[in-house]
């Protein structure tokens, strides 16, 4: 469904700003990237792109009809973030060749800036100094000397936010702006979030009918990307890695299949048929070598990734007798005889040894602490840690050095479960939901949580009965100093 939402401070055009001085005119336009002429789910949509017009002004004391007095030898840089890709550092930011040409009287030229990476915490705020420096030839007007160098800048802005979706389709966007909050999707029932950190910074909702792209930036769900005659129907996974999102479909018949997110079209012979059953909803993890891992019943599963040229996933070893599979890790650190992998399942956590994925690998639970059912399991740390979520409300940690050896992090008050986590490895901070009720987080400077901090202004209570299905971190460029907040 297409669905363009309106939201509490309105901008009534994505003309957000304009600097001008007595040579140039420069125009910013927010969500647009050097790409989106030939895809985009919405023109202006894309979180990590603006785009630059710079004029020669024909208003200024360079405009005279003679093009001796055309702009020369434009530099474009960029202080203030260490993340944004510019004409200077990235030649496909520059796709007509702004970068050192000469723009007549009159004329205009446009060029790209773009986040290259997530690099900041949630909550922070960038601001950025775009710099356009240039010389002119204005020798007419009396001046000693034949070229005069001239600076044009004017400022954006990197928000990072934290976004958490309910079943319902319900979207909260965190960040040090304000919150902002509504249905991004209202036709099915989502199951699962995904934030593309390789192309756009556009989010993805799995749903039970299909895949939702929806732009943070101008508040705009697109139609679901699986009714185009590759993978249809809804997912029960889906998560990004290295520029492709992937996905499982709903019926096992469906199998794997991957989507580029450079291209937003879905990758030729990329379907995977030998998941013949539904897989378990958000059981999945990676690699240390990008493979997909997936859960079906007690059995897990190794899949190739997109640049393999089998299509056939193999048995991870032999299946986890009586239970079923809730969650997957893996810890990359995790030194013999353990593979890293974990999984998380109705009665308890088990961990992998063997050589994988030969099919002899073997599972063995962890006795020590974790009975409960696991809920959750998160990324690890940039300290090696991996942490587990259960349905008593614990989060225990488990450090590389001691892969069986569960150590209690934090305890919430009431027995909630853990129904989500996520970590803001730039910002050292873990951020979860207990039941369907609170977004807290804990800091990991710290060996234990004994008192979460509550993400107050956001206010679950808006919405009851709908548990969260997805966290996730990501950016935003911006020309706007406040990029959004209010009703969605």
């Amino acid at each position: 469904m297409i669905k363009k939402i309106a939201f509490c401070v309105i901008i009534n055009t994505f003309l957000i700003g304009c600097g001008i001085n007595n040579n140039i005119t420069t125009t910013v336009n927010n969500g647009y990237c050097p790409w989106t002429e030939s895809f985009n789910i919405s023109n202006g949509g894309n979180p990590y792109c603006v785009e630059v017009e710079l004029t020669n002004n024909g208003g200024g004391q360079n405009f005279i009809t003679s093009t001796n007095y055309k702009i020369n030898n434009l530099i474009i840089s960029v202080t203030g973030a260490s993340n944004i890709l510019t004409p200077t550092n990235n030649a496909s930011m520059d796709p007509n060749g702004c970068s050192g040409s000469n723009i007549n009287p009159g004329a205009s030229c446009t060029f790209y800036l773009k986040i290259g990476n997530e690099s900041y915490a949630v909550n922070s705020f960038e601001s950025i100094t775009v710099n356009i420096n240039y010389t002119i030839n204005n020798s007419l007007f009396g001046e000693s000397s034949a070229n005069k160098y001239f600076n044009s800048s004017f400022n954006l802005f990197q928000y990072t936010s934290i976004y958490l979706v309910q079943q319902n389709g319900f979207l909260w966007i965190h960040n040090t702006a304000g919150d902002s909050y509504g249905w991004a999707e209202s036709a099915d029932i989502v199951n699962n979030l995904a934030v593309d950190t390789n192309s756009f910074g556009i989010l993805y909702f799995g749903g039970n009918v299909g895949i939702y792209p929806f732009a943070p930036t101008n508040y705009t769900s697109g139609k679901s990307i699986t009714n185009n005659g590759s993978m249809t129907g809804g997912t029960n996974n889906i998560y990004t890695s290295s520029g492709n999102l992937y996905a499982t479909g709903l019926t096992g018949s469906t199998g794997l299949w991957s989507y580029s997110l450079g291209k937003q079209t879905w990758n030729s012979n990329s379907t995977i048929n030998s998941l013949t059953q539904p897989t378990n909803t958000n059981a999945n993890t990676l690699s240390t070598s990008g493979n997909p891992y997936f859960a079906i019943g007690g059995q897990v599963f190794a899949c190739p990734n997109n640049t393999s040229t089998s299509n056939s996933c193999q048995v991870e070893g032999n299946p986890i007798q009586g239970v079923t599979i809730t969650r997957l890790a893996f810890n990359t650190s995790t030194g013999a005889p353990y593979t890293g992998l974990y999984a998380g399942t109705n009665s308890g956590l088990y961990i992998e040894s063997g050589v994988t994925p030969s099919g002899s690998a073997s599972w063995s639970k962890i006795t020590t602490n974790i009975s409960n059912t696991v809920n959750v399991t998160s990324m690890v740390s940039n300290k090696g840690e991996l942490f587990i979520g259960d349905s008593n409300g614990n989060i225990w940690l488990i450090e590389n050095t001691s892969p069986t050896t569960p150590v209690l992090f934090a305890s919430i008050a009431g027995n909630q479960a853990i129904t989500n986590m996520v970590i803001d490895v730039p910002g050292n901070t873990l951020y979860f939901t207990k039941g369907s009720s609170a977004l807290l987080s804990c800091s990991l400077s710290q060996t234990n949580c004994l008192a979460p901090t509550a993400i107050t202004t956001i206010l679950p209570s808006l919405i009851t009965n709908s548990p969260p299905v997805g966290l996730a971190i990501g950016s935003v460029l911006t020309e706007s100093v406040v990029p959004f907040y209010g009703t969605i």
